[in-house]
């Protein structure tokens, strides 16, 4: 398995506008992982950046593990051809930085539990939409399990079986099956595993009150992160485990994302 860090990570910094995917390279090359991942939503200048960040990533010495989008399926009927358009045009950037992956979501409206089936109709139908365009263009869209659609391994399993297609994959991301869908992770992976293409690496801390959890560094909460990537690993996967570090509140991304990628080094090189 392959070491990646997204530029999520570094979202109270990046967010306020004060890294670039440049800087964001430059600093992940030194902090010894094997990839990135790059998100749309950092862009200052996009074409310029496009055109320098595949350069960049070979100076570097650095793969692109995924390209990232933030879609949402679950909005009016009459956007959603919107959506299908901006599915396409990261399809498009990830050609152009050389991605082979573009993450993807599925939804996130606050639809009722008893919606679940339209929920799922709706994002298999908009991602089936786009399918096409990712094949011909041989992009593996790797969907991942968030709130709205799909939370659960059976969500999710059941918009990869109905687009039915090699060019989608699941994005096993182990902390959000315990945040949004109360879901033990290693059997979320026993019930995915042949369709996982891209995984997340996440850890999280109970709390008191509504939201019951709180991000943290990775290796000191609750995800059983040496678990699942073990089972990973037994398994036979050998693609990308990616940092997605969000405990921004409380240690920011300067002070957690080191011991978090020091900890997925040691778990990595120990199972």
């Amino acid at each position: 398995m392959k070491l990646s860090v997204t530029m999520m990570s570094y979202n109270d910094i990046a967010g306020a506008g004060h890294m670039s995917a440049a800087e964001f390279i430059e600093l992940s090359a030194r902090s010894g992982v094997d990839a990135v991942d790059i998100l749309e939503y950092y862009w200052r200048d996009k074409s310029r950046e496009v055109r320098s960040i595949p350069g960049l990533l070979k100076d570097n010495g650095l793969a692109l593990g995924a390209f990232c989008i933030g879609n949402n399926f679950l909005v009016p009927e009459e956007k959603r051809a919107g959506v299908i358009d901006s599915v396409k045009s990261g399809i498009d950037t990830a050609v152009m930085l050389g991605a082979q992956r573009l993450r993807i979501f599925g939804g996130s409206a606050d639809f009722a539990r008893e919606l679940r089936d339209a929920r799922i109709e709706i994002v298999a139908e908009g991602i089936g939409k786009c399918i096409d365009y990712a094949e011909a263009n041989h992009i593996t869209m790797v969907l991942e399990n968030h709130g709205g659609a799909p939370q659960t391994s059976d969500e999710a399993l059941d918009i990869v079986n109905r687009v039915n297609s090699p060019f989608l994959k699941l994005n096993f991301d182990m902390g959000n099956f315990i945040f949004y869908a109360e879901e033990d992770p290693i059997e979320a992976a026993k019930k995915t595993f042949p369709y996982v293409g891209f995984i997340h690496a996440k850890d999280l801390k109970r709390i008191e009150g509504p939201r019951k959890y709180q991000a943290c560094i990775v290796g000191e909460g609750i995800v059983p992160v040496r678990e699942c990537l073990q089972f990973f690993k037994q398994n036979g996967y050998e693609g990308y485990v990616s940092l997605e570090y969000e405990a921004w509140d409380t240690a920011g991304s300067m002070q957690g994302v080191s011991p978090s990628l020091e900890y997925l080094k040691k778990v990595l090189n120990e199972i």
